[in-house]
């Protein structure tokens, strides 16, 4: 019998360099901390073939975010699949996840499966929009 393919998927961390530094009165990384006690008494048996972090890992666009939710979830047993959101910084995040315009950053194939992250990210907004190239793509 085959087995499930299992992602774990986060979305809008929001991290700062200073671990205590709050977002609209929430400590991202004591919210990451929970998720996280959660995620590993629900996997400790079967863990993701994927972990898929989908937009906003930073919120200050330091390197030290990236490089924490990197640290964090590079302990797991499967690859590490990451995009741009409206709140990333493009440069930064290239150095620790790689170019999301890449077409290896974008397509992973798992099992039976396709999966495709698209960009939202734009550049000098708050706002996010999947770009014409995104869509082509």
């Amino acid at each position: 019998m085959n087995q499930p393919t299992r992602i774990l998927q986060l979305t809008d961390l929001h991290l700062f360099s200073e671990e205590q530094t709050k977002l609209i009165g929430f400590n991202p990384y004591q919210s990451l901390g929970k998720i996280m006690a959660l995620v590993s008494k629900s996997i400790a048996k079967t863990p993701p073939s994927l972990v898929a972090l989908t937009g906003d890992v930073s919120q200050d666009y330091s390197l030290k975010s990236y490089e924490t939710a990197a640290k964090i979830f590079g302990n797991f047993p499967c690859s590490i699949a990451a995009t741009m959101g409206n709140h990333d910084h493009y440069s930064t995040f290239t150095k620790i996840f790689g170019d999301p315009s890449q077409d290896s950053n974008k397509m992973f194939d798992l099992d039976n499966w396709r999966i495709i992250f698209l960009n939202s990210h734009w550049p000098d907004h708050v706002s996010g929009k999947l770009a014409q190239e995104e869509l082509d793509f």
